[in-house]
């Protein structure tokens, strides 16, 4: 069996000039000498030495894993996150954190949380541990946050904001925190607010966390009644960035509520796991029409197949749907309700029927049709009553309950105060020209 040997040699490591010593570990502090100093990443090389020859591979340190305690998975990918930030490397590893430690706040951990992960953070980079457990981090954080004392599947998301939290409050400059106000806009610009805002929010919170992670967010707020404005500039530390959904591009006829116009035939690029809602959006930006006045239908066999309601997924539009968008007349615009109407177009006389008197059978004079179903032909009323006096007729004679769609479905609208029948029958005309 062969022997083999092995030790690491680092090379030196560029510092800043500026050292502070004396701490209580007799070692150590260094302290930035310039805020944009970032520290470079020391290389390690591993000499594996067996009896016959050498081999020399050099290798960049943070090849060093985290084992997993239990299920806490969620607990390393966090760590793996914060551990190859180069300014925290920088800040724990050259323990320039030490002068920053805020044993006396009452919202931290008295600076246990932010000595432990000092430490974590030198086993990691030292180049000398395949893996490391994060039991230490783990045990403080569950003193507060109750819910990661057990060995369970936790959020990772959760666990980096108390993680968070914790460090900032054990490295805050701040030793005691003065009450500040709430900042508004007032007519000044954006810029002026701004930095009103954040000189608030650094007289309580100041600490490499905040350089990092903390950021402002606009909020603008307009009273509906009174139409005053009101801008605030609000901290953050976790800003939530949505995943972009999948897109899909669907054709559309598009119904201007002018019966004279022509129908347009549109591409719309819409997400397809929003809603109908998110459909009628893309499609508004399309048309420059207001949302609140379209309407959406899939049309099949000259016949309306469905009417989409604004909260209906966006996934039940399927390839190949004929889709009909129509735009309505807007209540607000007309100051009065508006009624709308779904129209379908039927043959009145059965294309099937044979055009001849259904008593005698003649046809080379004009006809008439039975009113009650229009599915017989008379020459005259005494060619009616004697086959009805015979029974022919008589007994197959209803009210049609089926009958031939042709041509398109449509939509109209019109404000109440409109909808007469001559008015109604002259918008009809005027769609029918399309459809």
């Amino acid at each position: 069996t062969r022997r083999r040997s092995c030790h690491i040699e680092t090379n030196n490591k560029r510092v800043p000039s500026t050292r502070i010593t004396g701490s209580d570990e007799d070692e150590d502090v260094e302290t930035l000498a310039d805020n944009k100093y970032y520290y470079q990443p020391r290389l390690f090389k591993l000499q594996v030495q067996p009896f016959e020859d050498r081999v020399v591979a050099t290798v960049p340190f943070g090849f060093t894993g985290l084992r997993n305690i239990g299920n806490t998975c969620f607990m390393n990918a966090t760590l793996q996150m914060l551990i190859n930030n180069i300014e925290l490397k920088t800040y724990f590893l050259d323990r320039y954190y030490k002068l920053d430690v805020n044993p006396n706040n009452p919202l931290g951990f008295r600076g246990r949380l932010a000595d432990a992960f000092g430490d974590f953070m030198r086993l990691v980079w030292n180049g000398q541990n395949r893996a490391v457990e994060p039991t230490k981090i783990k045990e403080l954080v569950a003193e507060k946050a109750s819910q990661f004392a057990n060995f369970a599947q936790h959020d990772a998301h959760e666990f980096l904001s108390f993680l968070l939290d914790g460090l900032h409050e054990d490295l805050n400059r701040v030793k005691s925190k003065p009450l500040t106000t709430t900042v508004e806009g007032d007519g000044r610009s954006d810029v002026d607010v701004s930095n009103e805002a954040w000189f608030n929010h650094t007289l309580r919170n100041d600490s490499i966390f905040v350089d990092l992670f903390h950021g402002q967010l606009k909020s603008r707020l307009q009273c509906p009644k009174c139409d005053r404005v009101s801008i605030t500039f609000d901290p953050f530390v976790y800003l939530p960035v949505p995943f972009p959904k999948l897109k899909k591009t669907m054709t559309v006829w598009f119904w201007p509520h002018d019966p004279s116009l022509n129908p347009l035939e549109l591409n719309v690029y819409y997400s397809s796991e929003g809603t109908i809602q998110d459909f009628l959006n893309a499609l508004s930006e399309i048309v420059r029409v207001p949302t609140k006045v379209l309407r959406l239908i899939e049309v099949f066999g000259h016949r309306i197949q469905k009417i989409y309601s604004p909260s209906d997924k966006s996934s039940d539009i399927c390839c190949g749907d004929v889709l009909y968008a129509f735009q309505v007349h807007d209540p607000a615009d007309c100051n009065e309700p508006v009624v709308e109407l779904f129209v379908v177009q039927r043959q009145l006389y059965p294309s099937t029927l044979r055009y001849a008197c259904n008593e005698c059978g003649r046809s080379t004079e004009p006809l008439k049709a039975c009113e009650a179903c229009y599915n017989a032909y008379y020459c005259n009323k005494e060619c009616q009553l004697s086959n009805w006096n015979k029974g022919g007729h008589r007994d197959e004679c209803r009210k049609r309950t089926t009958a031939d769609y042709v041509g398109q479905p449509f939509m109209v609208s019109l404000p109440r105060s409109q909808l007469t029948y001559c008015q109604l029958i002259r918008v009809l005309e005027a769609r029918c020209r399309f459809v």
